[in-house]
């Protein structure tokens, strides 16, 4: 399987890992959503809304090679334009099988169910192609919608850490939440959303 050719399809959007053939919209989704972003991630200064930091974060065949970071674009399935983004990052293998997932959607494109799809179709492809037994996310105790998203696809509260992530310019509390296979599995035995794979003919060259 080539990840970098793979489409992950649901009901109305996909996922595709972004590559720097996304370098021009993804930089426009950086720059559109600045202000509306800024609340909930650290400190980013000009050089981080530029086209070469925005190159920069869609090239990642060393990180995917090396199977620690997949950096998925979230796609309307209709326009195919670029409306948010999901991400698998600090992959553990051996006895811990592993990952942190962060995510964040175009405020266009706010209650409209995209997240809560594109989570599905996330954890669809950790546990049934990348084999993890767990998926984490953590989250700013404040920031209920985020909260309510990862509920709803069936992630569990486990504790809080105090001061956590410097958000914004000030040390943030967070909440975990965590999803195992086996909740998974229980859960999604008739799935709300379908997932399918779709590998894409053309070659995506990641080196270039």
């Amino acid at each position: 399987m080539n990840v970098f050719n793979l489409r992950i399809k649901g009901l109305r959007i996909y996922l595709q890992l972004l590559t720097p053939a996304h370098t021009e919209p993804f930089l426009a989704y950086l720059i559109t959503n600045k202000e509306f972003h800024a609340p909930y991630v650290p400190l980013r200064d000009e050089s981080f809304f530029t086209r070469e930091n925005a190159r920069n974060q869609t090239t990642q065949w060393e990180q995917v090679e090396q199977d620690q970071k997949y950096s998925f674009g979230i796609f309307e399935q209709e326009s195919e334009r670029l409306v948010g983004k999901i991400t698998l990052s600090q992959v553990s293998r051996g006895p811990f099988q592993n990952a942190f997932i962060g995510y964040d959607m175009d405020q266009s494109c706010q209650r409209q169910g995209y997240m809560t799809e594109a989570l599905h179709l996330v954890i669809s492809f950790s546990f049934q192609r990348l084999l993890l037994h767990r998926v984490q996310a953590n989250i700013m105790p404040h920031n209920r919608a985020s909260q309510r998203v990862l509920e709803k696809v069936g992630f569990v509260k486990e504790g809080l850490g105090a001061h956590y992530l410097k958000i914004n310019g000030n040390w943030e509390d967070h909440l975990f939440y965590a999803l195992t296979k086996e909740k998974f599995d229980e859960l999604y035995k008739d799935a709300p959303y379908p997932v399918s794979y779709e590998e894409r003919e053309e070659k995506t060259s990641q080196k270039e």
